[in-house]
């Protein structure tokens, strides 16, 4: 009879170890899911302020101004516009954060004069 003792955990250090090689599951998006879930930074509200001069982040505890030369490049998926500055987390603005098309159109433009092209 399986319990989660020791056998059990062996069984899914197992399964998990087949999903990674078949890349069922790739080990990058369980780590960033687990780091989202656990972590209390994610869960606070923030406001993001789109500018000439770069994006302007504010939570409770920081404020934080970052130039466009920061981000290498863009992409807009049906939900979001996610900036990229490398390996590690990206930058997500929500589209649900932005105001109608003529705004949307807005930030497409400012984004791709600052940070370049969007990907596809």
């Amino acid at each position: 009879m399986w319990y989660w003792g020791a056998p059990g955990w062996a069984l899914g250090f197992f399964l998990l170890s087949i999903a990674e090689w078949f890349n069922l599951l790739p080990l990058a998006v369980a780590v960033a899911w687990l780091e989202f879930h656990r972590n209390p930074k994610y869960k606070q509200q923030y406001s993001i302020t789109l500018r000439p001069q770069g994006l302007l982040f504010v939570t409770e505890a920081v404020r934080s101004e970052i130039g466009w030369n920061f981000y290498r490049r863009f992409w807009e998926s049906d939900r979001a516009f996610v900036l990229s500055y490398g390996q590690g987390l990206p930058t997500v603005i929500p589209k649900s954060a932005i105001k109608g098309d003529a705004d949307l159109g807005t930030v497409r433009a400012l984004l791709a004069e600052h940070v370049g092209g969007a990907l596809s």
